[in-house]
C-alpha cells in the first residue's frame, strides 16, 4: 500500500512538472546538401516541412515544398546537357525554363562561365539562388528523394 502511494505521488508531481513545460514554436533543420557556401535543408516547423536551399554568399534562400524540391531536382540534372549545348559559345547566352511556379536560368557568360540561376518569382531580383555545374548536379541528386526525407523528419517529429 505505501509503494502504491509513493507511486500516485510520484506521478502527480511528474505531471504537474510535465504541464509547466510546452513548446508552441519550433524549427528543426537537416542538411542535405553543402557545396562552397550553397546549403539545402529539410526544414521543419510547427505548420510545414519544407525545402529551403541557401546561397551564403548572396544571402539569398528560396522555400520549396518537398514535390516542388523533387521537379526542380529533374529539372537540374539536365544541367550538364545545357553546359554542353552551350559551352564553346562566343557571346553571353541563357536558356530559361519553367518549373511549376520555380525559373531555372542556364546561363553561360564569356567572362563568368557556365551558371544555374533558380529563383521562386521570375520577376523578382531578390532570392536568387546560383549554382556552378558541379554544385547543380550535386542539388539535383540529394534533393531527388525530398518527399521521403520530409516524411522521415515528419515521422521523428511529432508534436
Amino acid at each position: 500500500m505505501k509503494t502504491l502511494f509513493s507511486l500516485l505521488i510520484l506521478l502527480c508531481a511528474m505531471s504537474s512538472s510535465a504541464e509547466e513545460f510546452s513548446i508552441f514554436e519550433y524549427e528543426f533543420k537537416w542538411e542535405i546538401f553543402n557545396s562552397d557556401g550553397v546549403n539545402a535543408y529539410v526544414y521543419k516547423d510547427e505548420s510545414n516541412t519544407l525545402i529551403k536551399i541557401v546561397d551564403t554568399s548572396q544571402y539569398s534562400n528560396i522555400s520549396i515544398s518537398p514535390s516542388q524540391a523533387e521537379q526542380l531536382s529533374k529539372e537540374l540534372s539536365k544541367a550538364k546537357s545545357y553546359f554542353e549545348k552551350q559551352r564553346f559559345t562566343e557571346v553571353d547566352v541563357h536558356e530559361d525554363v519553367e518549373v511549376g511556379d520555380i525559373h531555372v536560368q542556364y546561363s553561360t557568360s564569356v567572362v563568368y562561365g557556365f551558371r544555374v540561376f533558380v529563383k521562386k518569382d521570375r520577376r523578382s531580383i531578390m532570392g536568387t539562388i546560383s549554382f556552378s555545374l558541379k554544385q547543380a548536379i550535386g542539388l539535383a541528386k540529394e534533393i531527388s528523394d525530398s518527399i521521403e526525407k520530409a516524411e522521415f523528419v515528419d515521422s521523428k517529429i511529432k508534436l
